[in-house]
């Protein structure tokens, strides 16, 4: 429901499909043999505190929002660009926590030093802490996260990340919050009647902002969000609501944007 109700299914049928392009997915890892996925995941690497017990998404977080860009759509409905080219970078555990910012910063680092073909990264992730404002210069892991963005920014990357979920209309997580990533809020979709999960909302209205997305005037962009329905562990389908969703619909659209005009900057692609 969410692509059509985007107009992405329109992009889509140009055609474009997200072929040749490269993102890289920032969040709890990937079910590997998802058929959704085959021969399209071109690596994996772990930057989360529990490494040593699997790269496997443990959490199924992971695998819902990589399905959201790349699903192909044999077992979940398909993504909004279903053959783009994916690098794994795990970052969230079984709780779909992360321990410190600096794992965030070590998966950045990984594509500036060995991904030079990303021109897309989606982190569907973010702090407790919310920032009225721009963070880059908040302190010194604010810093940090913001160089590394600006590296690949320069360097031609376009970054998505999402609102966060605290419903509020002031403030945004980290690393939304940063100047050079694009944040995104979450709107309704179409076929959820009551929602009772994050928040509460009775008779959600398709389009309006969801009761859980923060919605503060640093939020660039907002999209479908919940609910859902999109690759799962096991081989399978999950269903998911958040931000988190949102944002890796708004990174497929760029995906195929890139695929469109392959040397489109990020300024001109926001």
């Amino acid at each position: 429901n969410a692509i059509p109700q985007t107009n992405i299914d329109l992009v889509k049928a140009l055609p474009l499909s997200g072929a040749g392009v490269e993102v890289a997915i920032i969040d709890s890892g990937l079910d590997q043999g998802h058929p959704d996925f085959a021969n399209r995941v071109a690596s994996q690497v772990c930057f989360s505190s529990d490494c040593s017990l699997s790269i496997y998404d443990q959490n199924g977080h992971g695998t819902n929002v990589t399905g959201i860009v790349a699903g192909a759509g044999s077992i979940a409905p398909e993504g909004g660009s279903p053959q783009v080219t994916l690098h794994i970078l795990k970052v969230l555990d079984a709780n779909n926590n992360f321990d410190t910012s600096s794992q965030i910063v070590s998966a950045l680092d990984h594509i500036i030093t060995d991904l030079p073909n990303v021109t897309i990264v989606n982190m569907s992730l973010g702090t407790d802490q919310l920032f009225t404002s721009a963070c880059d210069d908040y302190s010194s892991w604010t810093r940090s996260l913001a160089d590394a963005v600006n590296q690949l920014n320069d360097r031609g990357v376009s970054l998505f990340a999402s609102a966060g979920n605290e419903g509020d209309n002031t403030a945004i997580t980290a690393p939304a919050c940063l100047t050079n990533v694009i944040a995104v809020g979450a709107t309704w979709d179409n076929r959820i009647s009551n929602y009772t999960d994050l928040c509460t909302e009775l008779s959600p209205v398709a389009g309006e902002i969801t009761c859980f997305s923060n919605s503060s005037g640093n939020v660039d962009i907002f999209a479908p969000g919940a609910l859902i329905t999109s690759t799962g562990r096991n081989h399978g389908i999950s269903n998911f609501a958040g931000t988190s969703m949102a944002s890796p619909l708004v990174a497929s659209c760029a995906v195929l944007l890139r695929q469109s005009q392959p040397t489109i900057t990020p300024l001109e692609l926001r």
